[in-house]
């Protein structure tokens, strides 16, 4: 029977340009890395740091104690790419990397090529429409996205005020 670090170990691929561990067994909706342990479903990012640093303290508050990539790679496992700090310390290291997600209402489309077709001046558009009455439907079907999405921007736009510049 293998131990859990050869389980591990069998799950991810040296990158040698960046010296990431790319995991190349199942992902999240994030890109991070999923890693079965009996029964637990477990983030492989989070089980590297445990197996070759040492156990994550609990940590206070909702999140506890993150586990950080210093290379800003979901999918990488590399323990000498992790670090522990806080949601908070997360957060900043992504914003001084420019990783946060900007762009219209928390929209990452602009910020984030690739991700979308829609700029931040249609969603800007589309929000004055939606202010006018246009039905969500309708809205949806104009710029090619779920009416869901439509709705997320809403939302969003009704708690910000940097939509309207």
């Amino acid at each position: 029977m293998k131990t859990l670090q050869e389980r591990f170990e069998e799950k991810y691929c040296p990158e040698p340009n960046t010296g990431c561990w790319l995991w190349t067994a199942s992902l999240s909706g994030g890109g991070y890395g999923s890693f079965r342990v009996g029964e637990k479903k477990l983030y492989a990012h989070r089980v590297a740091y445990d197996l070759y640093k040492g156990p994550i303290p609990e940590g206070d508050g909702y999140h506890g104690t993150c586990v950080c990539h210093t290379c800003d790679t979901p999918e990488c496992v590399n323990p000498e790419h992790l670090f522990l700090g806080t949601h908070t310390d997360n957060m900043r290291d992504r914003s001084a990397k420019g990783r946060h997600a900007g762009g219209c209402f928390g929209w990452r489309g602009e910020a984030h090529p690739g991700v979308s077709d829609v700029s931040d001046r249609q969603v800007r558009e589309a929000m004055i429409l939606r202010s006018m009455g246009v039905k969500l439907k309708d809205l949806a079907e104009m710029y090619n996205v779920s009416d869901s999405t439509i709705g997320d921007w809403w939302h969003k736009k009704q708690r910000t005020f940097a939509w309207a510049s």
